[in-house]
């Protein structure tokens, strides 16, 4: 497979890595809800190469539980916490 090389500027970085991680979190659900054996394997091909893509833009992109990525930070205290599980 053929490499590319795209350059983007900061703005661009970020607007990517914004819709790549809300495409993510969509994956999971549609992951969630999918009973069909070939269509949960298309899902899962597709949050491996959404991940993959994360990867490349921001660093290792951390599994969350039942092996989904999950974003996660720190408090102030220092204690892990899933972003999209904040409330």
């Amino acid at each position: 497979m053929a490499e590319r090389h795209l350059v983007l500027n900061d703005d661009e970085h970020e607007y990517l890595v914004r819709r790549l991680t809300s495409a993510l979190q969509e994956t999971r659900v549609e992951e969630h809800h999918t009973r069909t054996p070939a269509y949960l394997d298309r899902v899962r091909e597709e949050e491996a190469l959404i991940r993959g893509l994360l990867t490349k833009l921001r660093g290792p992109v951390p599994a969350g539980p039942s092996g989904f990525a999950a974003s996660v930070e720190k408090d102030e205290a220092g204690d892990p916490r899933p972003r999209d599980l904040e409330g």
